[in-house]
């Protein structure tokens, strides 16, 4: 008999150490990705886990079925890049959108593979989707991605746009020398054009950004100053998705007309881990309870070895109990590095 929410005592839902209500799970389907973004993956990629290390859609579902059981009602498929993994809309993203509880399945991808893919995965139940996307400017982006085609991304952005996964958010990582200048304002101008919503991102300290230098760093008070000088600026709530960011309408001053719906996210300077209300399972099936610390226990290991249902609950429950309240990205010891690469771990 499948696990379900009425089965488990004594919790009702899924909740953490400082009681914040876990409503949201990310599964990594893959650690491969065909782009080497510089913030994300060293130049020569990093050395995949072999592909029976990997969980199979058959145990992503399962433990699925278990966090709707306590709760859980969003899931996001994240890689690497997710859709490098074969048969995922029929054989994950189909059925994940059929287990009764779940309200949303969403995806965060390169864009890269969406021109083919986005009609089946609409067709598969997936409701939207965020694409990274660092720069419109093909040069740069070439650069940053270490090898992406902007123009096959942007065909992807229509095809998913004509497909139905809506709204559809560009997340940009902000990198000083890079992208911190007019391309703030031209994604705004773009995303305002094409009705998407672009949410500027501060880096985080994980696998190849360790080694950057402290003058690469771009804090978001900066990039919203940026742009507060050129728009106007009203604060919006309400953002399908919600989660981490703060979002905002920027308008012409003088012209008065909406220009594009921005969120700026800030890991590192304005710290929100008070308002947190996800957690991580990596490619490799271990759970994660937070984005800067290795995790405690290999939710794979624990089914391939037998474990029930009802016990995977428990120790997911035990695992979030412990949770300490707040990342350590703000320390060189608190530097995650244990993964390697944020591709390995999923966002």
């Amino acid at each position: 008999m499948a696990f379900s929410l009425e089965m488990f005592d004594p919790w009702s839902v899924l909740q953490d150490s400082q009681e914040r209500r876990v409503d949201y799970v990310r599964f990594s389907v893959t650690d491969r990705c065909n782009f080497r973004c510089t913030y994300c993956m060293p130049e020569g990629g990093t050395a995949p886990g072999a592909r029976d290390a990997l969980l199979t859609y058959e145990e992503i579902l399962r433990l699925a079925r278990v966090f709707v059981g306590l709760g859980v009602s969003r899931i996001r498929i994240t890689g690497g890049e997710p859709l490098v993994r074969r048969d995922l809309a029929s054989q994950l993203i189909r059925p994940l959108a059929r287990i009764p509880g779940i309200r949303e399945v969403a995806m965060t991808t390169n864009g890269h593979f969406l021109a083919a893919d986005a009609a089946r995965l609409a067709e598969a139940g997936l409701t939207r989707i965020n694409v990274s996307l660092d720069t419109l400017d093909p040069d740069k982006f070439r650069r940053m991605s270490r090898g992406g085609d902007l123009r096959r991304v942007l065909a992807g952005l229509e095809a998913a746009r004509e497909a139905g996964l809506g709204p559809i958010k560009i997340n940009v990582v902000v990198v000083r020398g890079v992208n911190d200048g007019e391309d703030l304002s031209d994604l705004v101008e773009w995303a305002s054009e094409e009705d998407f919503i672009v949410r500027f991102i501060e880096c985080m300290p994980i696998g190849p950004a360790l080694e950057w230098s402290p003058d690469q760093f771009v804090p978001i008070a900066e990039v919203r100053s940026r742009l507060e000088m050129r728009y106007a600026v009203t604060p919006v709530e309400g953002i399908v998705g919600g989660g981490p960011a703060g979002y905002v309408t920027l308008s012409s001053p003088t012209e008065g007309r909406r220009h594009a719906t921005v969120g700026f996210i800030a890991a590192l300077t304005e710290n929100f881990c008070a308002q947190c209300n996800r957690v991580r399972v990596t490619s490799q099936g271990r759970l994660r309870e937070c984005l800067s610390r290795e995790g405690t226990m290999s939710l794979r290991d624990a089914m391939r070895g037998g474990a029930t249902d009802e016990w995977l609950a428990r120790e997911i429950q035990t695992a979030l109990g412990g949770k300490v309240d707040g990342h350590q990205f703000g320390s060189r010891d608190g530097h995650v590095a244990a993964e390697g690469a944020m591709s390995s771990i999923g966002g």
